[in-house]
């Protein structure tokens, strides 16, 4: 009997889904689309329903579901928590469904699940709560739940899906239990109601129509039009544990990118996921500033009021202020800091002999905004560039000093104390480069340049959110979208940051525009008044989340030398965060194509 368990045993294992999908992406295997339709459909069909309360639309919201991974399947990577992937899209689908205007006359309460299952009414606004819960916990934490409470599949069959340990899992579905029972105590629903989310008996006539997806037959229109919008507003590795992106200087982007195909997507970097978080202290409310924008404008640092008026120098006419990356206020406006340039890597002036430039060299001051009082050097040094971002009680600054060797970029991420210049080390892999650091202190947002394969292809980029300790927070974005430089909103649902286009009409320049990145959707908005043939030269909200700023000039010949009687115009302009109502509150102009003469707000 041992030796026939033996034998059988390898047969009777069910094949994991990174099998199945593979399967199906290598060969267009129907029955191993079937297989995950049988597998995941239950718990996709209970989230489609709780969400619409609408059978026709929970079935539509269903099939749209599959169709988008019949569609986007060589996206996933085999291997990562499909269940939890399938979570995330059921989500936005159903919540889609429920939004379509010939819907809302026909809701008429909860559905109740199909005769495989027994129901029980379930308050509709307690299965939201949870499923927003669900979808806000961490990866690792989301795939346990998914797999476990709502497939309802065995803790053996779970952790040999995701590759861990029984004991490993088990750790983790205690964790995400606790966090969800606090979560929803907090939002007034006993943790129970997690139970009410189990998945139901899947229809065989509609598990069969949706299986068909896999072979191309054409899918309802209503479906259709569900996979389509969802495919195109979500990230579709929103899920997936995986490398961020950055590069500070629009040369090196350049240097990166090139012109060249975009690649099979790089392996990713190994990052470390979050274990049980401890419970996060209650946040301080961000200090109250004087509600004033500083920015570089032809040499100096000068404040001044959102609607442009009462204009005021913070520093002497000084051109070794670096304009980029922007300067930073303290959270209460009292400071400034900024980058200077080493008089060792300045470009050379007309007429000095030519020799081989130095790379550049920043040191990180700061200085109060107002009074006489002469700048503090933090003893921060970096080359090709430093970040940095103030602590929420404007005591501390994190800083990245970056190396570069190559195409390789390496950060020394440390934690200054502004009145001691005390240094600590901070937690942050190397191949990161700090842009933001949330108020309440528990996020910082990070870049990370993703490097092809060898063989050829361009560069990948992530925003990614880690939490205070370097662990992994949250992905923001594929490598299909190139932002980078995110600036987080007050609120933490948003992220302000650029978009790289490439190429531009002349196939050789990369076009930057400012773009905002929604993290609960991974909707990306353009800013609807951005003039298109424009050269970005940096961003910031207001205080209170409902604006931004942001500086830009018009695009300058490729000549090396100045134009004579060529002036290039650079604007700051004020809108609402909806993207509209833009309006110009300063401008200066200059006569060189390489003259930089406003950059880089922040608003306090």
């Amino acid at each position: 009997m041992s030796r026939l368990a033996a034998r059988l045993g390898p047969l009777v294992v069910a094949p994991t889904d990174a099998e199945l999908l593979g399967r199906f992406v290598a060969g267009r295997d129907d029955a191993a689309f079937a297989d995950l339709v049988r597998r995941h459909g239950p718990a996709v069909l209970a989230v489609c329903r709780r969400l619409t309360r609408h059978t026709h639309d929970a079935e539509d919201a269903f099939q749209a579901v599959f169709l988008v991974l019949a569609r986007r399947a060589r996206e996933v990577r085999p291997g990562n928590p499909l269940g939890a992937w399938l979570y995330g899209v059921a989500v936005r689908v159903a919540r889609r469904a429920a939004e379509r205007p010939w819907r809302r006359r026909e809701a008429t309460g909860d559905v109740p699940d199909v005769p495989a299952r027994a129901a029980e009414p379930v308050d509709p606004d307690a299965a939201r709560a949870v499923l927003d819960e669900v979808g806000r916990l961490s990866v690792a934490y989301r795939a346990a739940v998914v797999l476990c409470e709502l497939e309802g599949r065995s803790r053996a069959a779970v952790a040999r899906e995701l590759g861990i340990a029984e004991g490993t899992l088990s750790s983790r579905l205690a964790a995400a239990r606790e966090q969800l029972a606090a979560r929803l105590t907090a939002r007034g629903f006993a943790p129970a109601v997690l139970a009410a989310l189990a998945g139901a008996g899947v229809p065989p006539a509609l598990a069969s129509a949706t299986s068909a997806l896999a072979t191309g037959a054409p899918a309802p229109a209503a479906v259709a039009a569900l996979a389509h919008g969802v495919g195109r507003a979500m990230t579709l590795k929103k899920l997936i544990p995986s490398a961020v992106a950055v590069v500070a200087s629009a040369a090196l982007v350049t240097g990166l990118l090139g012109s060249q195909p975009a690649p099979a997507d790089p392996p990713a970097p190994p990052v470390r996921v979050a274990v049980a978080q401890p419970p996060a202290p209650k946040a301080a409310p961000l200090p109250t500033g004087p509600n004033r924008i500083v920015f570089y404008l032809n040499g100096r640092l000068t404040m001044i009021d959102p609607d442009g008026k009462n204009a005021v120098p913070v520093t002497e006419d000084n051109d070794e202020h670096s304009p980029l990356p922007s300067p930073r206020l303290s959270p209460d406006g009292s400071m400034v800091a900024y980058l200077v340039q080493t008089d060792a890597s300045r470009l050379p002036m007309p007429g000095d002999p030519i020799v081989p430039l130095p790379a550049p060299e920043f040191r990180l001051f700061v200085r109060k905004t107002a009074g006489n009082d002469p700048p503090t050097d933090l003893g921060v040094r970096g080359s090709p560039f430093v970040t940095f971002a103030w602590s929420g009680d404007g005591t501390r600054i994190a800083t990245t000093s970056c190396t570069s060797k190559g195409k390789d970029l390496t950060g020394v991420h440390k934690l200054v104390a502004v009145a001691t210049k005390a240094v600590a080390p901070l937690p942050i892999p190397a191949d990161h480069v700090l842009t933001d650091w949330s108020h309440d202190g528990r996020l910082f947002v990070t870049q990370q340049v993703v490097m092809p394969r060898e063989g050829g292809g361009r560069a990948g980029f992530r925003l990614r959110l880690l939490n205070r300790d370097g662990t992994e927070h949250k992905v923001a974005n594929a490598p299909t979208d190139l932002l980078l430089n995110g600036r987080l909103s007050p609120d933490g649902k948003r992220v302000l940051c650029e978009q790289y286009l490439l190429p531009d009409a002349d196939g050789k320049r990369v076009i930057r525009v400012p773009v905002v990145l929604d993290l609960t959707t991974g909707a990306v908005a353009p800013l609807v008044d951005y003039p298109p043939d424009s050269e970005l030269q940096g961003y910031c909200w207001s205080p209170d989340g409902r604006r931004v700023a942001y500086a830009w000039r018009g695009k300058q010949p490729r000549e090396a030398a100045p134009l004579p009687g060529v002036e290039f115009e650079s604007f700051l302009v004020v809108c609402d965060a909806d993207r509209r109502n833009a309006r110009m509150i300063a401008t200066a102009k200059g006569d060189g194509p390489g003259l930089v003469t406003i950059a880089g707000p922040d608003w306090r």
